[in-house]
């Protein structure tokens, strides 16, 4: 056995990925309970190893991503081996719905042998499941990222002149007019910089985003800032460079004005008078704009040949293709576990568990929450045990920051779930096995003998 740590991670020196996986994929993780948290009986109950089944992990990389272009650019090969995206799918993969702004990748990792699912968000977050360690995340991670860091070119993409004005891509415009829920989306705008087109941002409903800055049309040759600090408003042209602000000089002191309901009268070319939604005069506005900036007609242009990069901060894409983005990898992409699967068994030697007087037992003495309903076809006992920020084990009405389920079945089997951590499985698992043995005689009934009918010949009667 290796010597793994609580976050998973290797700790021994041994460098042979292969072999600490392999060990990793039956992991034991406590053995046959401690002395210390049993009944003082001889006899006391026990379980067998400890199985993580699953583990989900999350990851936040500091960069967007292109996922429109990862789905039609990344080929299918024997490490990528299906995608969805937008009820699209390529190669081989469960399903065809998705959430928005998101693709599923399922990847084969062949250092750990496994196949794992990847769903990647357009904001850099990353979701895995079908692995067991955040070793195996890693690892899928570092793959993919190998993989789409490579995929660049260009592309040409049709488009539309919108009546205020701006370059939409034509096919999220029309999609946008036609739909009733277009508040879900997003359409992509352009502007043009050295000769070439890029996308400087997304209009999603009424709102518009413009180098991650939320932004409103402002007299149709310039976006400025919705929201602004020290009166002051950062202002864009179509390209989405930033080419000056706007001051504003107020009769009353505010801070974080919002103007999004008030008019503008203009005095001069650079200065507006302003005034709120009852027509009353507020204040000034001053307007600084580099003046060696023209704002270029797009209003012919049908199609544009623009750059795609799977990774849009070439940062980022640098240090993936060089691998010094690899060093502290796991720091560096918040790579952490929110939730671990596992089971184990009690040895309870031709018994079985009373559900019914279980159940009451343990709400009646124990702080935790259990359900059970004789008649219902779900045949486990759903017990949850919360804990505080000590790791202590409190009663649901205290303030606790995590919540552990338990699914006891009658004949001994155990399913843990919502741990982060093994420290917080051997909790739970060393707490549940100290309550049978305190309450065994209580709980465990024979088990009833299997019968099996021989006589073909036997009728109705006898078995009455």
């Amino acid at each position: 056995m290796q010597n793994l740590s609580l976050n998973g991670k290797n700790n021994s020196g041994n460098n042979d990925v292969l072999g600490i996986l392999d060990d990793n994929k039956n992991l034991e993780i406590c053995k046959p309970c401690s002395s210390s948290y049993l009944h003082p009986a001889v006899d006391a109950v026990s379980h067998n190893k400890i199985y993580i089944s699953t583990t989900v992990c999350i990851a936040e990389i500091d960069s967007v991503f292109d996922i429109a272009s990862i789905f039609s650019h990344l080929k299918i090969d024997d490490e990528i081996l299906g995608m969805k995206y937008h009820n699209r799918i390529k190669g081989k993969i469960k399903g065809t719905g998705s959430f928005f702004n998101q693709i599923t990748v399922v990847l084969y990792v062949k250092l750990c042998n496994k196949e794992v699912n990847l769903k990647l968000f357009g904001n850099g977050k990353v979701q895995f499941s079908g692995i067991r360690t955040e070793l195996q995340a890693s690892l899928t991670l570092k793959l993919f990222l190998q993989k789409i860091s490579k995929i660049r070119g260009t592309k040409n993409i049709d488009v539309i002149y919108g009546e205020d004005g701006i370059l939409y891509n034509k096919s999220e415009y029309n999609l946008y007019k036609n739909s009733s829920h277009v508040r879900f989306d997003s359409i992509k705008f352009y502007g043009r910089e050295n000769g070439i087109y890029q996308a400087i941002g997304e209009r999603k409903g009424k709102d518009f985003v413009l180098n991650k800055i939320n932004v409103e049309i402002f007299d149709k040759d310039y976006f400025i800032e919705v929201r602004h600090l020290g009166y002051k408003r950062k202002m864009f042209n179509r390209n989405g460079e930033y080419v000056g602000y706007l001051e504003y000089t107020f009769l009353r002191k505010r801070k974080n004005v919002i103007l999004k309901h008030h008019t503008f009268e203009r005095t001069s070319e650079t200065n507006f008078k302003i005034y709120d939604k009852y027509k009353r005069y507020i204040g000034e506005q001053n307007l600084f704009v580099d003046k060696g900036v023209t704002v270029p007609d797009l209003s012919g242009v049908k199609r544009i040949q623009m750059k795609y990069n799977c990774i849009k901060d070439d940062i980022v894409t640098d240090k993936i293709i060089s691998g010094k983005y690899f060093r502290d990898f796991e720091n560096t992409v918040k790579l952490r576990t929110i939730n671990i699967n596992c089971n184990y068994a009690y040895d309870i030697q031709h018994k079985i568990i009373n559900r019914t007087v279980f159940h009451d037992l343990l709400n009646e003495k124990y702080p935790v929450l259990s359900y059970f309903n004789h008649d219902s076809k779900y045949q486990a006992i759903n017990v949850k045990i919360f804990l505080d920020e000590k790791m202590e084990i409190v009663s649901s009405t205290k303030s606790y920051c995590r919540k552990i389920t338990l699914l006891i079945f009658q004949n001994g089997k155990v399913i843990i779930a919502g741990c982060i951590n093994k420290k917080q499985i051997l909790l739970a698992s060393k707490y549940l096995t100290k309550i049978i043995n305190d309450n065994k005689d209580l709980i465990f009934v024979k088990e009833k003998p299997k019968t099996s009918i021989i006589d073909t010949d036997i009728s109705i009667w006898d078995i009455m």
